[in-house]
């Protein structure tokens, strides 16, 4: 396994953000840089998208399309709806604009919820 200061680790960690990146950019497997991480106690950057998440559920709750949020944030749609629903089971207020007038708009089925496009 090729080795790297602690210091340039949290550097590129910093640029690139993902191990797979950081992985790319040295050459190396991102399985090499998880590891390298874990032997110097460096944490995920992971821990910090509690403060991205957070920012997902206010254009949900707009009624922003899935497709448009995950593109926004750069993620893939199924995170999205992921992200969203594990939001909602901790107790996030995860209501859709204005269901209680216009409940046809929106589709629930058990406790997850479904975005349905506004009817033109």
């Amino acid at each position: 396994m090729p080795k790297f200061s602690r210091h340039l680790l949290i550097m590129l960690q910093k640029i690139f953000e993902t191990d797979e990146a950081i992985g790319g950019r040295l050459h190396i497997s991102r399985q090499a840089v998880y590891r390298m991480r874990k032997a110097y106690g460096i944490p995920s950057v992971i821990t910090h998208n509690t403060k991205r998440n957070k920012k997902m559920i206010v254009p949900f709750r707009k009624n922003m399309p899935v497709v448009a949020i995950a593109a926004k944030f750069n993620i893939s749609i199924s995170s999205v709806y992921r992200i969203i629903q594990d939001a909602c089971s901790e107790g996030e207020d995860c209501a859709f604009g204005h269901t209680a007038e216009h409940p046809e708009q929106h589709a629930v089925a058990g406790n997850q919820p479904f975005y349905l496009p506004r009817k033109a």
